[in-house]
């Protein structure tokens, strides 16, 4: 799916343990729809892929504000007070090079094969 990017921060987190760590926060209004229906939604990326990933692909996140990118959305369920409830978050953001197509890393080769 297609949206627009409307703001990306960092944000400092603590974890259980007490352990402090940076991700990096993204909203986009993202077309959910053929009917042309628009959510917000929120999505984030550690701050090491992010950084590798934007500069794989050679832009600064302040140059992404306003423009078109593509969104893998995915859904949670968690519980709350007792109650069930399901959110839509976006998983992965890429960056759409000039033919509309995502911007794609390639994984990192461990160097290890599989003999089976």
């Amino acid at each position: 799916m297609k949206g627009i990017l409307k703001e990306i921060k960092k944000v400092e987190c603590k974890a259980k343990n007490g352990n402090k760590f940076t991700k990096i926060e993204f909203i986009c209004d993202v077309k959910v729809n053929d009917k042309g229906d628009v959510k917000t939604l929120r999505g984030s990326y550690g701050e090491e892929f992010a950084r590798k990933y934007f500069a794989f692909c050679n832009v600064k996140t302040k140059d992404l504000i306003g423009k078109e990118v593509g969104c893998t959305l995915s859904k949670r369920e968690y519980e709350n007070n007792g109650e069930r409830r399901i959110i839509s978050y976006i998983k992965y953001l890429n960056i759409l090079d000039k033919e509309g197509n995502a911007i794609l890393m390639p994984k990192e080769d461990s160097g290890e094969d599989l003999d089976f």
